[in-house]
């Protein structure tokens, strides 16, 4: 469970344990900064069993283990910043962090972005994140598994990963399109950069075309690979 926006600078007076009956929850915190921020991690210690801990500004993650599953499950509460350059930074340290601690990963919190263009200027995005949770919700009820707990997660994780994959699809084929001739366009770029320079002009093309698929891809609407 996570908990952004806790507005508390001292994270000392934080005590989990008076939400439930017993005393097995593990938690911790960073601390608000002038009554901003401030995130909460907290976990049943009795099923998730928490080895290290990273702590960023904009994010809490925890490294453990949880019970039934082979591999470490991290979990990156994050409250994602306003500004486009600490945005960037953002997902720079969290790309960073991920490639060092392999394991399988869950990142949730607020993230200050919105997942169309569009959105940005009218008001259906909560819209869009209804029909987001049914999709969740509908995918997990049609799923059926089998074998033991890790196989059976990381099957779900696929079934539910193919399902979003599905829906962007349907929902989003211009953004679709336009990432995948990006792409296409940078990797005959840098195909091209092996046997000559590239002109002024392509240079420009390249840098832009760089920017705008990190854009789409930070916005969460694509690039499910």
């Amino acid at each position: 469970m996570g908990i952004q926006e806790t507005q508390l600078i001292d994270v000392n007076s934080i005590n989990v344990d008076v939400c439930w009956d017993n005393g097995e929850f593990g938690h911790v915190a960073t601390p608000a900064s002038d009554r901003s921020g401030g995130l909460l991690s907290i976990w049943d210690s009795r099923i998730y069993q928490v080895e290290g801990v990273i702590t960023f500004m904009n994010f809490l993650i925890t490294i453990g283990r949880w019970i039934g599953i082979q591999e470490p499950m991290i979990f990156a509460n994050v409250y994602g910043p306003h500004n486009s350059h600490d945005k960037k930074k953002l997902w720079e340290d969290l790309c960073q962090i991920k490639n060092e601690n392999i394991g399988n990963w869950a990142l949730f919190g607020e993230f200050h972005i919105v997942r169309r263009r569009d959105e940005r200027y009218n008001s259906e995005f909560l819209l869009l994140m209804e029909v987001f949770d049914q999709i969740i919700a509908s995918s997990c009820e049609k799923f059926k598994g089998y074998g033991a707990p890790d196989s059976y997660f990381a099957a779900k994780l696929r079934f539910l990963k193919n399902e979003i994959k599905k829906w962007i699809e349907k929902d989003y084929p211009h953004e679709v399109v336009e990432l995948r001739n990006l792409k296409q366009n940078l990797n005959e770029l840098y195909s091209a950069t092996e046997h000559r320079i590239l002109s002024d002009v392509e240079i420009i093309e390249r840098q832009t075309s760089f920017q705008r698929v990190t854009e789409l891809e930070k916005m969460a609407v694509i690039d499910l690979k």
